[in-house]
């Protein structure tokens, strides 16, 4: 559950004291924003195509996450309810004790956000609960029923969040060969990206340029030797200082690239997603996995269905050999922001960035992996549309641009603007070498 503050105009934060502003309550969490989103962007029927798997409390805010998720189109037949935690007094307390009886199972994160910028300014999550409950166990039981039930007419893509625990994410990634693996790891933040990357094996990491870094770093530390450039991701030379196409490929060269090479290479993703904010976002990769995507030779949902070269799903770290080299050439497809529309242009400008990541991460997801008219082939039918990487990029961007319009981390979107969107910035993508 998010409990999101924002100033109002004219008032900006500071240490210490209070200013006038709005507080909202909404669902949120970035595995529920992602699923939700995806529910309204994929096509129908049949419904539902979204499950998710999760922990909530059996509390009140328990309840209306998963009346959200119901009422959005997703599977929620995988959340399990925790018991609230009560009083020292045990369970069936009224809450009308001490300070513990009022602390909820369901995961809550409060976010302060910048009434200027609308970035965050700050943020707590409490998210013990999903920690300590969701267990490697339930990972592998969930992927075993996903094995199946799953039909052979379809793909399945599993996508998981940095808010389980290091333990649960290898659990994922160390899947058996049969299973889907992680199709798409998203990592939260940069304390919760560290965290996750000893164990971490996935087809797509969709990183901010921060979260890169730290991940990168961290893989570094734990294995010295293993940098892949002589540009060494302990670096942050080269900083954007505009959003023009030289100060985003020099940003991608110098500084992002060196990262995503230590990632690849050792052998925690195959593709980089970093997005970038107002500057964009690049899917980064080696050059010959990116080269059929460029060429049109293979569509989006490539990067999740097709053989990994050099994968390997039983835990451990690959070596630099068996993924290809920390050699490798890099390419990357670069995507710019979508438009915001102004204040006094029919639109409410850049409310709130919480919840842009989440949502580029679905529509890229929706895009890539979607069947039908939604994506741009005409028509309603089932028939499997084939999808450029530009277009799932500018689709992802799309989706992230309506969020961050809005002051919820997961609003309702507008499916036909994204699609529209999507279909008009998608020939603004480049393909830069790295």
């Amino acid at each position: 559950m998010d409990v999101a503050a924002t100033p109002s105009a004219g008032y900006s934060l500071f240490p210490g004291g209070s200013v006038p502003g709005s507080v909202t309550l909404t669902p949120g969490g970035v595995g529920r924003n992602v699923a939700v989103a995806l529910a309204s962007l994929l096509p129908l029927p049949p419904p539902p195509r979204v499950r998710i798997v999760s922990v909530v409390g059996s509390d009140a805010a328990g309840d209306a996450l998963v009346a959200s998720l119901e009422r959005a189109g997703v599977d929620a037949s995988g959340v399990r309810r925790l018991p609230s935690s009560g009083s020292e007094g045990g369970e069936g307390s009224d809450g009308a004790g001490t300070g513990a009886a009022a602390t909820a199972a369901t995961p809550v994160v409060v976010s302060v956000y910048d009434g200027g910028t609308g970035d965050v300014a700050c943020s707590v999550a409490d998210v013990a609960a999903v920690e300590r409950a969701f267990t490697p166990e339930i990972v592998r039981r969930e992927l075993s029923r996903i094995e199946r039930e799953s039909g052979k007419d379809f793909a399945v893509v599993v996508v998981v969040d940095g808010n389980l625990s290091a333990a649960a994410v290898a659990a994922a990634a160390a899947a058996s060969p049969s299973s889907p693996g992680i199709g798409l790891f998203e990592p939260v933040s940069v304390a919760k990206g560290v965290r996750a990357v000893r164990g971490l094996k996935c087809r797509v990491m969709t990183p901010n340029a921060a979260e890169l870094l730290a991940m990168a770093r961290a893989v570094e530390e734990r294995e010295p030797g293993c940098s892949t450039s002589s540009t060494s991701t302990r670096s942050t030379s080269g900083p954007l200082l505009s959003g023009d196409e030289k100060g985003v490929d020099s940003f991608l060269g110098s500084t992002l690239a060196p990262a995503a090479r230590t990632l690849i290479s050792r052998g925690v993703c195959e593709f980089c997603l970093v997005t970038m904010g107002e500057r964009g976002a690049a899917l980064i990769g080696r050059e010959e996995a990116m080269a059929p995507l460029r060429e049109g030779r293979a569509d989006a949902s490539s990067l999740f269905t097709a053989p990994a070269a050099g994968r390997r799903r039983s835990g451990g770290s690959s070596s630099s050999g068996s993924s290809g080299g920390g050699g490798a050439e890099l390419a990357a497809c670069v995507i710019s922001a979508a438009p915001v529309p102004e204040v006094g242009r029919g639109g409410a400008g850049v409310v709130s960035t919480g919840g842009a990541g989440d949502a580029f991460a679905a529509g890229f997801l929706a895009a890539a992996c979607g069947r039908g008219g939604h994506l741009g082939g005409g028509g309603g039918g089932s028939k499997k549309t084939r999808t450029t990487i530009s277009f799932a990029l500018a689709a992802g961007a799309a989706a992230a641009a309506q969020v961050v319009s809005s002051p919820l981390s997961s609003p309702r979107l507008d499916v036909k603007r994204v699609w529209e969107c999507a279909g008009e910035l998608k020939r603004q993508a480049r393909w830069v070498t790295l």
